[in-house]
């Protein structure tokens, strides 16, 4: 398979593309064809296509995160927004009650009196409307005009920012979709639209606009959608399914990667049929806590012969998953306690060798600014040490 991946099979013959790829997901007729997916790395080049698309749009803008800060980065998608919406746009936005606990009151207010419709799901204070405390809206997803969709790792804020804008350069994987799947993404949107307003129902029609026609690329996209009670644990599965069908490769880049039992076993299995499996985490977590509850599962990964790395330069923030360099996923679901049984979520699992190979070829460019993690040293750290990580990995439902 891989000898004729290599030869380009997977951009020229539908079928064949289908036949190899369909082994990697649990739903294979769920994955649909004709996409192109672009892979956005970090806050400038995410930031850039997404205030491009927001200022390029003609009916209608939809965006919901997890943080939207009021600085900087924060003020250009504010201004962005209204500047569209003061143009006669449907401009719809949902922020998490926790996660953007920090967007003020008056920018808020401001953004109403533009005429954007600003959604607060699961506010965190207990007099408000629909509050909630532990389930949070982690998506990050922008949909302009039923055509492109954005999704990914990064919030709106300066942290992701890069260094030319006053950020700090967080290192994050966003992507950009064209295609049938962004109808899905805009479902998802107003599935949480929904939750966070209380206002259930079909979403809107689209006005008539020109949209892209359809695309001739081979990519394969399957939207997987987290909400409320419904089937926690749908994207752990396919995620699982995907790593389980590794012949070759499986590369995983996570700012909270907390591997559990079930996963620990998973890519040890991996290794053990001579695939290679190489992980990437933050050298310096933002979330200490995370740190030592992740450093807690270093020993038993690198036992089983998994690569385990960490990333030096800034907080490492992305959530990517690539299978033998021809499936791969892109998405807000950290692979964690809180992802799997709290969080509303939103991922991408896409069937393209051109997008996972570029997801790899990044990864073994990333390889240079880490340290990996010697097997024989750390199994020679100090007893407080593994009774720190031992309490913090007690708690890791609640990091």
């Amino acid at each position: 398979m891989t000898e004729a991946m290599s030869e380009g099979i997977l951009r020229e013959d539908a079928p064949v593309v289908d036949r190899l790829l369909d082994r990697y997901f649990l739903h294979p007729d769920a994955a649909r064809r004709g996409h192109s997916v672009d892979v956005l790395v970090d806050g400038d080049e995410t930031y850039s296509a997404m205030l491009e698309a927001i200022r390029a749009a003609k009916t209608e803008i939809l965006l919901e995160t997890y943080i939207w800060t009021d600085d900087a980065t924060g003020r250009k998608f504010v201004e962005a927004l209204e500047a569209r919406s003061r143009a006669g746009l449907r401009v719809h936005a949902i922020i998490d009650g926790f996660g953007s606990f920090g967007l003020s009151e008056t920018t808020r207010q401001h953004m109403r009196d533009a005429d954007i419709t600003l959604a607060v799901f699961h506010s965190v204070r207990p007099w408000r409307r629909r509050w909630a405390w532990p389930v949070r809206d982690h998506r990050k997803l922008l949909v302009v005009d039923g055509a492109v969709a954005f999704t990914g790792g990064l919030n709106i804020g300066d942290d992701y920012a890069p260094a030319a804008w006053g950020g700090r350069g967080w290192h994050d994987v966003h992507c950009r979709i064209t295609g049938p799947a962004v109808a899905n993404l805009r479902w998802q949107f107003f599935a949480s639209w929904g939750h966070a307003t209380g206002e259930r129902g079909e979403p809107p029609p689209l006005a008539a606009v020109p949209r892209p026609s359809p695309s001739s690329d081979l990519a394969r996209v399957q939207v997987l959608g987290i909400g409320g009670l419904r089937d926690r644990r749908r994207i752990r599965r396919h995620y699982q399914f995907a790593v389980r069908q590794a012949q070759h490769t499986v590369r995983i880049m996570a700012g909270y990667f907390i591997p559990d039992r079930s996963w620990r076993r998973l890519l040890r299995n991996a290794v053990k049929r001579g695939v290679d499996v190489r992980v990437m985490f933050p050298h310096r977590n933002d979330i200490l806590a995370m740190q030592w509850a992740a450093h807690a599962t270093y020993a038993a990964l690198l036992r089983a012969g998994v690569a385990v790395y960490e990333w030096l330069p800034s907080m490492l923030h992305a959530k990517v998953l690539s299978v033998d360099g021809v499936v791969c996923a892109i998405g807000s679901y950290n692979l964690d306690r809180r992802s799997l049984l709290l969080n509303w979520e939103l991922s991408v699992l896409v069937g393209d060798e051109v997008t996972a190979r570029t997801l790899d070829r990044n990864f073994d460019a990333d390889l240079d600014r880490c340290i990996a993690i010697d097997r024989a040293k750390w199994a020679h750290r100090g007893i407080l040490q593994r009774l720190v990580e031992r309490f913090f990995y007690a708690f890791r439902r609640w990091l």
